[in-house]
């Protein structure tokens, strides 16, 4: 391959329509990726169509989880991308080299999620996203990359015929897809969303959520083991972030990356890193990251320690005053972790996110991945968020009855490229 401006050229990857080099730029000796249309095909074909469709993509993007396209080449031998060029490894080879802990994860899940909210906020859906098309630098950075067959109407008639012309193979790796883009092409934002799930829950579990000989059928995706069962010393609320993303149905899904943003930041500032950048340098280079004592799952071990010994005062406290007047009836618990008797069960949501307190006492913080057991009767439902007026809701539970409660907090947040 000979590219007037070039030098040094080295093949990175093959794919169906290209190939990708690390070459040198010529004069200003920088290092660049160049994803070259293969020789075998002319630059006047169809099939030359989705080369010139991921650039108009890229130059639509411009964020520092993406990467950049410096320029477009189209000549009457060949079409070239120049792109960003990242001094490390993607993420599949990262994770085939050893388990990330946790703060890692987090600290790597939380720049890819800020990368897809400028995505989608520009009208584009990835459509491939999966630990290979994530690079990560050895300066810290996190980069998404490979927009190839990436979705995006401002792109018109460039969309329906880079479908036609790619052939097999092209529409993404079923075992990160999300059940819709299996049974259909009709695909928005969250289905990125649930594809970063499938990339998490593997990061933590070290294994996807499915068996790789069921990637093809969107059933399997109904019967997912919740992640705080297969992976050890993962706080709670990570496991039910990781489980709403991938929840079957795409409104069950976080409505936008913007949310994950917000919660994996939340869980950053547990962690007692100032630079989460070397945590990122750390799986990109292989070497263990250097974390302190006091991590995100030492902190959430004793939240629920000092919890449980705060129940068992009041179990004992109980158990007092039923010796003191046995006439007295106890009175029924009512966001206690077990199901009371006759119990009916919540599920909430609350956009972005909110603190659930019922009847005065604190539940959790959303997203809940689970049905809260309530005793039957009627129950004051409180929503807070720092940034948002409190939320109150009367709502009544019967016995064996579940009920959905939905609530947007009023507040200056951003929710561009977000849908009900």
């Amino acid at each position: 391959m000979n590219l007037e401006g070039f030098s040094e050229l080295h093949e990175l990857a093959v794919g169906t329509l290209a190939h990708v080099y690390r070459a040198t730029e010529l004069p200003l000796g920088r290092a660049v990726v160049l994803k070259c249309l293969k020789p075998t095909l002319l630059p006047d074909s169809a099939f030359a169509q989705p080369l010139e469709r991921e650039s108009r993509v890229l130059a639509a993007l411009n964020h520092p989880n993406v990467e950049q396209l410096y320029r477009f080449i189209k000549t009457e031998r060949t079409i070239a991308l120049v792109l960003e060029y990242v001094d490390g490894r993607s993420l599949r080879k990262a994770l085939d080299d050893r388990q990330l802990v946790v703060e890692e994860v987090i600290a790597i899940g939380y720049e890819i999620a800020k990368g897809l909210l400028h995505v989608h906020a520009a009208g584009v859906v990835h459509a491939d996203l999966k630990p290979s098309n994530l690079i990560l630098g050895k300066d810290g950075s996190v980069k998404i990359i490979d927009f190839g067959i990436a979705r995006a109407s401002a792109l018109g008639g460039l969309e329906a015929l880079a479908s036609r012309v790619a052939g097999p193979g092209f529409f993404g790796t079923p075992a990160y897809m999300s059940p819709e883009q299996l049974l259909s092409d009709e695909i928005d934002h969250r289905s990125d969303i649930y594809s970063l799930g499938v990339i998490l829950y593997e990061a933590l579990a070290g294994r996807l959520p499915i068996d790789r000989r069921d990637a093809r059928d969107a059933s399997a995706r109904k019967h997912i083991e919740p992640l705080e069962r297969v992976a050890e010393n993962v706080p709670l609320a990570l496991c039910r972030l990781v489980m709403r993303c991938l929840e079957p149905l795409p409104r069950e899904r976080f409505r936008s990356a913007d949310q994950i943003v917000s919660d994996l930041g939340g869980m950053i500032k547990e962690i007692d890193v100032r630079d989460t950048a070397s945590l990122v340098t750390a799986a990109a280079r292989g070497t263990p990251p250097n974390v302190t004592p006091r991590s995100v799952v030492a902190s959430e071990t004793k939240r629920w320690g000092s919890t449980m010994v705060l129940v068992a005062l009041f179990l004992i406290g109980l158990v007092g005053v039923a010796l003191l007047d046995r006439q007295r009836s106890v009175p029924v618990a009512r966001a206690l972790p077990m199901a009371p008797a006759n119990a009916g069960t919540l599920r909430v949501t609350a956009v972005p996110w909110a603190e659930v307190w019922i009847d005065g006492e604190r539940v959790d913080v959303t997203p809940i991945g689970f049905p809260i057991p309530l005793s039957s009767g009627v129950h004051e439902v409180t929503f807070r968020h720092p940034k948002a007026p409190e939320e109150k809701r009367k709502i009544e539970i019967r016995p064996g009855e579940p009920v959905t409660l939905n609530v947007t907090m009023k507040g200056p947040f951003n929710l561009r490229g977000a849908t009900p």
